[in-house]
């Protein structure tokens, strides 16, 4: 029979600085704790964000809750003033987790709790694994995760917050994406015009050869403007390039091209390039709001998701090992 956990509290310990005296203790938070902190939370707590909530609770119930050392605040009348969402979080899991909790700052304090911390973006945290070129592999490791999950789209976006455990599970099983944001880096010193975002960039040095290794190098090379052997003005990656480069000078004047635009122009370059079509004006590329975002495809036309690209890119490899 597995042994019950705890739900006591430690013994309270009494600080005390500049004659304000505080408690400061560790317990197991359990749900019901939880929805009483919270029900006697402070009257000017912000409203609960049910995205955040959702991610907290789902680390919880999936066992990754860290004990970081952030406590649950409270002011000197016992009033929650920082922590409702990880009380809410336990209570949507019915899960008890470990939390330090401090009593007896002022109630005021609750404005400033933000001042003195910046959060972490998941650039920060990969370069405190030592990993180079850090914004770069961020930004292809968020555009693999969106492309996994199929959110890559007009919003652009998976939720304010995204599990940081899910994207190094990314990296982990995508390695390569390390060595093409290297590769971006490289490729973005050498280009006149940067047309293509950093990361968006190294993720389609990994992704496009996966899809078609024959067209993927040139489709980059005219897209980049470093190479191209041929007539390369009637592609569909060069007047993407076109495109995006008037858009740049269009930005200096205010007249900003969103970035899912651009990302969405390149796919419907690509499409087309993998197609063999030619192309005289960046017309047709340019999706609007409103249309169906356009999705990755290969030389047949047929759309690409994550499972085949990877699937595709297995078994090129072992056929290249064979």
């Amino acid at each position: 029979m597995a042994k019950k956990k705890s739900t006591r509290q430690t013994t309270k310990s009494q600080l005390t600085f500049n004659g304000r005296k505080y408690l400061v203790w560790m317990e197991m938070l359990t749900p019901e704790r939880a929805a009483t902190y919270k029900k006697n939370g402070y009257a000017g707590n912000r409203d609960i964000r049910p995205g955040h909530v959702g991610v907290i609770s789902g680390l919880i119930t999936n066992g990754h809750w860290d004990l970081n050392g952030v406590p649950l605040i409270f002011d000197e009348k016992g009033d929650l003033i920082d922590g409702q969402h990880r009380c809410e979080a336990v209570i949507k899991a019915n899960v008890s987790v470990p939390v330090f909790c401090i009593q007896g700052v002022r109630t005021d304090s609750y404005f400033s709790l933000d001042h003195y911390t910046s959060p972490k973006r998941f650039h920060d945290l990969l370069k405190g694994k030592k990993y180079k070129n850090s914004i770069v592999l961020a930004g292809a490791i968020i555009q693999m995760n969106k492309f996994k999950k199929e959110k890559m789209g007009w919003t652009g976006v998976l939720s304010n917050i995204v599990d940081t455990r899910a994207l190094f599970g990314i990296l982990k099983k995508h390695p390569q994406l390390e060595s093409t944001s290297t590769e971006a880096e490289s490729l973005y010193k050498r280009t006149p015009e940067k047309v293509v975002p950093k990361g968006f960039l190294a993720f389609l040095l990994y992704i496009l050869p996966l899809i078609d290794s024959e067209y993927s190098g040139p489709f980059l090379s005219i897209l980049m403007g470093i190479g191209g052997q041929g007539s390369v003005e009637e592609t569909a990656a060069y007047q993407c390039r076109r495109r995006l480069i008037l858009a740049n000078k269009s930005r200096v004047r205010g007249e900003m091209m969103p970035r899912q635009q651009r990302i969405g122009c390149i796919i419907k370059a690509w499409n087309a390039f993998a197609a063999g079509l030619s192309c005289s004006t960046s017309r047709h590329l340019v999706p609007r709001p409103g249309d169906t975002y356009p999705k990755f495809k290969n030389a047949d036309g047929q759309i690409m998701t994550y499972e085949l690209v990877i699937g595709a890119g297995a078994a090129r490899e072992r056929t290249n090992n064979q």
